[in-house]
Parts: structure tokens; sequence; C-alpha cells
């Protein structure tokens, strides 16, 4: 696992495990942050999350850049802004091994909040909530069977979870294409954990057809809006209203190329702004607007040229 500084990009700690760790407990396929940056769960393959501290030292640095031919003295127009922001140096970043946590139900998806890391499981079909720190009760985890929320269909498992801090929102993508837009309930000390509801939800796409089944998701927490990815490659823009399940169907975005070009979708994420959302495919990437005007896209490079540039993030998006 590597952390790295986005801005200047550099990396600032690396942690290898070991060849029995690997045997033990199965290569990386995943990995989260919590919100606040100070812990990183690396998610394995034989259903283990193995949790890391990132510790940050105020006093020491790893790196100070140098400019050659800026007078530090007399800095002028981008030279100052540049030697503002970096005549500090960049804070020195221990990665530190806390724990392995093992998940007997095998790991589905998983989210890392504030104070919890939330797992759904395959068999059962469940989610589980693990707290960082257990409570003053010594109590660290509480589940709720899928089969319990009456809100979900039966008989399904979740696949795949995304999660927005700002509106405290998730939407969760089952194993037959439906999308629910989900919130964590407030913990009640007066049930038993046996009869806690650890969240509420509100279906809000339902496909038609295989074609349309949701694949992948993104949340716009500035202007309130959903995008769901199909199979298809279509992609639906619901809004959300409330959070009582008023959610309905916005517009729908246009294809930025024929299926056979573009391949099926990757990925997709809004700006950190809102105002774009940024699709990945098999074949390249696409881009558009909020409210669904096509922007760039790498469907009308060259593919050729690319391959023989090596510019790769031209010809395809993984993840």
């Amino acid at each position: 696992m590597t952390v790295w500084q986005a801005s200047p990009t550099v990396v600032l700690a690396t942690s290898s495990r070991s060849a029995a760790s690997i045997k033990d407990y199965g290569p990386n396929v995943a990995v989260f942050l919590r919100p606040d940056a100070s812990i990183a769960v690396v998610q394995t393959s034989n259903g283990f999350l193995i949790t890391y501290s990132l510790i940050v030292d105020p006093t020491n640095r790893v790196y100070q850049q140098i400019h050659e031919g800026v007078n530090p003295q007399n800095p002028v127009g981008a030279n100052r802004l540049i030697l503002e922001q970096e005549r500090a140096g960049l804070r020195e970043l221990n990665i530190k091994f806390r724990m392995v946590i093992r998940i007997d139900a095998g790991i589905a998806a998983a989210l890392t909040l504030d104070n919890e890391i939330i797992v759904a499981t395959r068999k059962p079909a469940a989610v589980q909530c693990i707290k960082w720190t257990p409570d003053n009760a010594g109590r660290q985890t509480s589940t709720e069977l899928v089969s319990r929320m009456s809100w979900m269909a039966r008989g399904v498992s979740i696949r795949a979870m995304v999660y927005d801090r700002a509106m405290s929102l998730a939407i969760w993508i089952t194993i037959d294409g439906q999308a629910y837009a989900v919130q964590r309930r407030p913990e009640s000390s007066k049930e038993p954990d046996e009869n806690q509801r650890l969240f509420r939800g509100y279906g809000f796409h339902t496909p038609l057809n295989d074609n349309l089944e949701a694949t992948h998701a993104a949340i716009n927490a500035r202007f309130s809006i959903l995008a769901i990815a199909c199979v298809g490659g279509e992609i639906h823009i619901y809004t959300a209203r409330d959070y009582a399940g008023s959610i309905p169907l916005s517009h729908k975005l246009l294809f930025p190329a024929s299926l056979s070009s573009t391949g099926k979708i990757t990925c997709l994420a809004y700006s950190p702004d809102g105002y774009g959302l940024v699709v990945g495919y098999e074949h390249g990437w696409a881009l558009w607007s909020v409210y669904g005007k096509p922007g760039a896209s790498s469907f009308n490079a060259d593919a050729n040229m690319s391959k023989m540039n090596n510019e790769c993030w031209l010809t395809r998006v993984s993840n």
C-alpha cells in the first residue's frame, strides 16, 4: 500500500505485506480510507480487512522543494504562490498496523464512515457495522440481515455501495440491478441488538430489462443528484428531493459512441465542485456537465496513435 500526496504528486509512505500475510489472508483487492484519512483499510481476497493507522508527524518533513532561478526574497506572480505553498515542505507520514478483521460471511462491498466500517456480506446476505473502537459496553459489531430490511426486494444481496459524507447518504446496488438510497439510523440503546433496525432506505432505480440493471453509482451532494450506470451503457440521473423516498428520474445521458466502441462502464464520479461527471469505460472515458451536456471524450482520439505513444489514459479506465 502506497500513500500519495496529491499536490505536488509525491509518495509519502509505503507498506508491504509479507509473503506469509499474503498466503494467510490473500492478495489485496481494494483499499478504503476513513473520511478523516487517519485510517486505511485493505480488503483481501480471502475475506479479511487489514487496518492501518496513517500518522502524520507535524514536526518532520520528507520533502522540501527547491526551485532554481527563483529569488526567495522577492518572488513574483506564480512563483510567489509556489513558494508560499511549498516552503514548509511535506509532512512526514507513517503507516502503522492496527489489526486484522475476519469476515466469515465473505465481503461483497464495504464503506468507511466516520465512526465505523460498513460491510455487505455474501452468505448470509447481511450488513455489518464495525466500530473503529468499541463502545462503553464493549460492543464493536452490529449486524442486520438483508432479508429483515422490509424496504428491499426479497432474496437479494448487495454487490456495490457508495457513500457521500455531505449528504449522509449511501447508494446500495443489489445483484438484481436495483439501486437503493440508504441512510444509517441513529443507534438506540433502548432496543436489544437483535431488534434494532440499522438502516432505512428507498428503492429508486428498478430495471425494466437486463440492459437497465445498475452496475455503478455516484452521488452529487452540491446538486442533490444520484447517477446510476446501467449494464447497457445508459446513465440515469435522479434528483434526491428529500430523504423520504422522493427520488424521481431527471434525465438520461446520451451515448458518447456505440457500445462496441466504448465497452462497458467501469466507473463514474462527480468532480469535487459537482459541476462535471466523468465516466470511465473499457475503451476510454467521457465527460458531461452536471445536467447532461456532453463535454470532452477520448473516443475522438486516434486509438492507434494513442497506443503508439503509450497514452493508456486515452484507451481505457479500469477503476
